[in-house]
């Protein structure tokens, strides 16, 4: 008979496990310093120098023209605010748990603000992920195979590349949900205190992470429990200390937690405000089509095609067909396994999407179609990669089932996510840079303009802070008082002359400046650049240019390039 060692599989498959570890550590050093620094991570380096977005507002809205240059050193100049400073600008955004942004502020202390720095400190957390998510796996599973396909899995996967590039809390996130599941099964298998109260303050410190730590939490407890109470071992009683330690455990982080919770909830209706974008409209097709690419994007992340394309329905038919391939892995260890192998990869995969999906389905919204938000899920999936390839049959299994079909499955799953990672080199992709994913292609259209000028309102600073990382020096740039379309910059736009030798520019104008800018007699407003949206629902960012009808030759042939045609549907 055949056996395993003999097998092609089991001889390469070493091999092919650490240099796709290799490659994935390679792979996250790329592009660092070229990638796009998109709106939110404007978000993180403002925190850390201590602002909040209202005295960055304050500071740029005052319809002056400014250099890209200006805007930029809000994301790369030195900082003399103190770190109690830093903390009460956090306490303005308390959507955010502050613990990455005070670990990041003194690493730009210590190394400088620059995104490569800012961005180099997720890097650095992302590899220290690899050892301990195999050593989850060692205390989990007592698998020294499914550790070292789970770490090359997530060295090499499309996604944790991508966030691993991120100047935000994510690669902290992932660290300390690996950690404190490491933690949970040691602690648990040896019963020793200390491991017990360091598991605590590790969830402590993942509740400070992310808000929604705080359902993960709950579920560990809860499956510990069902793992010990619904145990079918009639020999062995249940672990009442490792019950009592888990929630005792839970209950100390959640009391630890609970000055944050305080804040949030007196900076209740700022973080609503913060938060607006969740609560936007989105057809419930659109939201299953997301939430079927976000279960597929570890291992299969490609740009999304328009529908109705051939792409599209390849891309959709390869998307379908993992989320079966997953369904089968999870069925096949739910019917062959115990609750302590499946139950976890259910605790961390579950309860952040199915939340999100009821309060979309009760309130309205898009808050489960953010794959950010499903990096437990993600990392569950990797989980479960990993125990399907190295479960062991037993009994009368054992001689009529064999494993290399399962290692071959999971080769080519890994095949896959190495495909996508070299693709995804030299681009973003699109749910990573979100609406500055068209940041290079506005530049563009603006850079190559003569005497170019952009006027924008007081809410989009933010996101002018992040394109003008790609614009030229000599762009310049307004922002329109704090006042809006009511302000004297606003009202000179509409009451005096353009100059004739600049090229004006208005990003991403609200509908009401929109109307008023547009309805002034002479002008002509069309569309100097306007994305293609997958959906109607998207959020992306357009650029409109103003024609004041100028004799200018330069003027003229400038606005004939530009497309024209019906006003695209504008987006705020």
């Amino acid at each position: 008979m055949l056996h395993l060692k003999s097998l092609p599989i089991k001889r390469v498959l070493p091999w092919l496990l650490g240099g796709l570890l290799l490659v994935g550590i390679g792979l996250r050093f790329v592009n660092l310093e070229s990638g796009i620094f998109w709106v939110d991570e404007v978000a993180t380096a403002v925190r850390v120098r201590g602002y909040t977005q209202t005295e960055v507002v304050a500071a740029l809205a005052d319809g002056r023209p400014r250099s890209p240059t200006e805007l930029w050193q809000f994301v790369e100049a030195p900082s003399d605010r103190d770190r109690i400073t830093t903390l009460n600008a956090l306490v303005q955004s308390p959507e955010h748990a502050p613990l990455y942004f005070l670990l990041t502020r003194e690493w730009a202390a210590l190394f400088g603000p620059s995104p490569t720095t800012l961005r180099l400190l997720s890097v650095l957390l992302s590899l220290l992920t690899l050892p301990m998510l195999f050593w989850l796996c060692w205390e989990w599973l007592h698998s020294f195979l499914a550790g070292s396909i789970a770490v090359s899995l997530l060295a090499i996967s499309p996604l944790f590349i991508s966030y691993a590039q991120e100047a935000r809390p994510y690669s902290l996130w992932l660290f300390l949900l690996v950690l404190s599941g490491s933690l949970l099964m040691r602690a648990w298998k040896t019963r020793n205190l200390l491991l017990w109260v360091s598991y605590g303050l590790t969830l402590t410190l993942t509740l400070y992470t992310s808000l929604l730590s705080l359902p993960l939490v709950i579920s560990q407890g809860l499956y510990l429990t069902l793992a010990e109470r619904g145990s079918k071992n009639i020999y062995r009683k249940p672990d009442t200390f490792s019950i009592k330690a888990v929630w005792g455990a839970i209950a100390f982080s959640i009391l630890a937690f609970l000055p944050w919770l305080i804040v949030i909830g007196s900076q209740w209706d700022t973080l609503q405000s913060n938060t607006a974008w969740m609560q936007l409209p989105m057809g419930l097709v659109d939201r299953i089509g997301i939430w079927l690419y976000s279960i597929s994007i570890p291992v299969f992340d490609v740009p999304v095609a328009p529908l109705g394309t051939l792409p599209s329905t390849l891309q959709i038919l390869t998307s379908f067909g993992l989320l079966l391939v997953f369904k089968g892995m999870l069925l096949r260890l739910m019917q062959r396994t115990s609750w302590r192998i499946w139950g976890w990869i259910l605790a961390l995969g579950l309860p952040i999407p199915v939340l999100l999906a009821i309060a979309d389905a009760a309130l309205g919204g898009r808050r489960s179609t953010a794959p950010r938000y499903w990096i437990p899920a993600h990392l569950a999936i990797v989980l479960l990669i990993a125990a399907f390839a190295a479960w062991k049959p037993t009994g009368w299994l054992r001689t009529h089932q064999r494993r290399p079909w399962r290692l071959w499955l999971v080769t080519g799953l890994l095949g896959l996510s190495l495909v996508c990672a070299l693709g995804n080199l030299q681009r973003s992709p699109r749910y990573l840079k979100s609406r500055n994913i068209n940041n290079p292609a506005i530049a563009a259209a603006i850079n190559r303009a003569p005497n170019p000028q952009v006027f924008a309102e007081p809410t989009e600073v933010y996101d002018l802070i992040s394109l003008s990382q790609a614009l030229e020096p000599t762009v310049a740039i307004h922002i329109l008082e704090a006042s809006g379309i009511a302000s004297p910059t606003a009202d000179r736009l509409r009451t005096q002359p353009l100059s004739c030798q600049a090229t004006t520019f208005l990003f991403n104008p609200s509908p009401e400046l929109e109307a008023v800018l547009g309805d002034r007699p002479g002008w002509t407003l069309q569309p100097a650049y306007a994305p293609d949206r997958l959906h109607a629902a998207e959020i992306s960012l357009a650029v409109w240019q103003i024609d004041p009808n100028c004799p200018s030759q330069a003027s003229e042939s400038y606005a004939n390039s530009l497309s024209t045609g019906q006003k695209p549907e504008n987006q705020s």
